[in-house]
């Protein structure tokens, strides 16, 4: 535990003076960045590799560790050789077997890694919003409420070529409390930037918020208007002038909101992001350990983190899920049954960087 703490100390020092590079989809690098790099290798052995898992109807250990050690665009490579050679996807294909065989936890979570990041999110919104009526699924959610325009753009126009609709209409599946703010966060007019700041505007900001220290409703339409279209960076200003403090979480801020806002998906959906701009990795670590304990609302965010999140900071996530449960992820699947959906998991946390 002690090694913990002092990385811990280490990483926060370090992580508050750091420039990230960014992400094609305009997300931040995480300091300690993805768990899966590219490492070179040759496409036609990975094929073979590939076919003859597909062949015997196994989820080989080689296959597993292949798709823990290839980028997406690696994959993707593979992929489209393997349509080349047999006229199938090879998640169609493999998802053809683990169907067979009831493994629907697998099968997800491997055709998952065979999409580009865009229209994976896209296919994690679109089955949330499915779900969203009778088992409060809140993925849709929290994809959106961590993205801003580069991003949510991608996924608007992946989602309108597999679905035929937007996103915005699909939003139509959503409580009416929370739909015009999900509809500002979508709307290529009001999307929040992916970055920029004005310490001018600091002080008008934070009187929106509804909280003992100033006077804001929840309901005034310039606090939505605030908490959907500004950026991540602008908000966590407002955030530390709240704590008076910064490099600071957003969970104070949450929690008097959830004292002052009526519950619902409004009330749900300022919470997320205020903690999310505030401090990223502690909200999406929660988020990860809520889903690896099956949390009603959010079974999904282990699975959707370790696709989306495996090239960008997902060792930044795993850190912070150590800082804060004084465990690492994988002592809680422990009780996991023995199986490809673990063991890729499991793959995936380690990844390929080389060790250091």
């Amino acid at each position: 535990m002690w090694r913990v703490i002092i990385m811990a100390k280490i990483y926060s020092l370090l992580v508050s003076h750091v420039d990230c590079s960014l992400t094609a989809l305009g997300e931040p690098i995480g300091f300690l960045g993805p768990t899966i790099v590219e490492q070179p290798n040759r496409k036609d052995d990975d094929l073979k590799l590939v076919t003859d898992a597909i062949n015997a109807q196994k989820l080989s250990p080689d296959l597993v560790n292949l798709i823990a050690s290839r980028t997406a665009d690696q994959r993707a490579a593979i992929d489209a050789a393997y349509l080349k050679a047999t006229g199938k996807s090879i998640s169609t294909a493999v998802n053809s077997f683990l169907s067979e065989k009831g493994h629907s936890g697998s099968r997800y979570l491997f055709y998952g890694f065979f999409l580009t990041l865009p229209y994976y999110l896209a296919f994690e919104i679109r089955g949330s919003l499915d779900r969203g009526g009778s088992t409060k699924d809140w993925t849709y959610m929290s994809i959106i409420c961590t993205s801003s325009a580069t991003k949510l753009k991608a996924i608007s126009d992946a989602y309108m070529a597999v679905n035929g609709v937007s996103l915005n209409d699909d939003i139509n599946m959503v409580g009416k409390a929370g739909r015009p703010v999900y509809q500002k966060m979508v709307d290529p007019k009001t999307m929040r930037p992916d970055n920029g700041t004005d310490k001018t505007k600091v002080d008008e900001q934070f009187a929106l918020l509804p909280t003992e220290k100033t006077s804001g409703s929840c309901h005034d339409v310039a606090l939505e208007d605030f908490l959907t279209s500004a950026s991540f960076a602008q908000i966590k200003l407002v955030v530390e002038k709240y704590n008076g403090v910064p490099d600071s979480s957003g969970k104070p801020l949450a929690d008097e909101m959830k004292k002052k806002c009526k519950k619902g998906l409004m009330q749900e959906i300022y919470k997320r992001i205020v903690r999310y701009a505030a401090a990223p990795y502690e909200y999406l670590a929660e988020e990860f350990y809520l889903g690896m304990n099956a949390d009603i609302h959010n079974k999904n965010a282990h699975r959707y983190q370790l696709i989306a999140r495996s090239e960008i900071d997902l060792q930044d996530i795993i850190l912070r899920y150590c800082m804060l449960f004084d465990h690492n992820p994988e002592e809680d699947m422990e009780s996991w049954t023995k199986n490809e959906y673990r063991d890729l998991f499991h793959a995936v946390l380690k990844g390929n960087r080389p060790k250091e």
